[in-house]
């Protein structure tokens, strides 16, 4: 439980005054030590590809898996996980495509595609955290 309380302070004392680039880092890296205490390895971060980016890539069980990462602190906007768009997802595949090409990485060891979305809704102490499979 300290764990999270941890990071939970570490994100909001990151988002305090910060610029869209500096929230959404913190973003991803709240969303790395998640799914660290789930079992899951970071294998990369912030994979860039023509026509896209890869925000995480983790391993679990022999298996890669790769994610968004979308963050929202008001549902003025909608909620984290109603801002991934299609485009955005057709633009995830690309890199991933390109990442499992330029490694040479078979089907069977790909895990899945998913989206983290952590919401800080007003009032609350913690961030909503849940993650959503993304398919094409």
């Amino acid at each position: 439980m300290k764990f999270i309380a941890k990071a939970i302070n570490r994100l909001r004392q990151s988002l305090k005054h910060k610029s869209k680039v500096h929230i959404g880092r913190a973003a991803e890296n709240y969303a790395a030590e998640f799914l660290n205490k789930e079992g899951f390895r970071t294998v990369e971060k912030n994979f860039i590809a023509r026509g896209g980016e890869i925000d995480l890539i983790c391993s679990k069980n022999s298996k890669v898996y790769f994610f968004e990462v979308r963050y929202r602190s008001s549902k003025s906007f909608g909620s984290a996980g109603e801002s991934v768009s299609s485009l955005k997802i057709y633009r995830l595949y690309r890199a991933i495509s390109q990442w499992i090409l330029q490694r040479g990485l078979q089907s069977e060891f790909i895990g899945g595609v998913y989206a983290i979305c952590i919401d800080m809704p007003a009032g609350r102490a913690e961030p909503v955290v849940k993650l959503v499979s993304l398919r094409v």
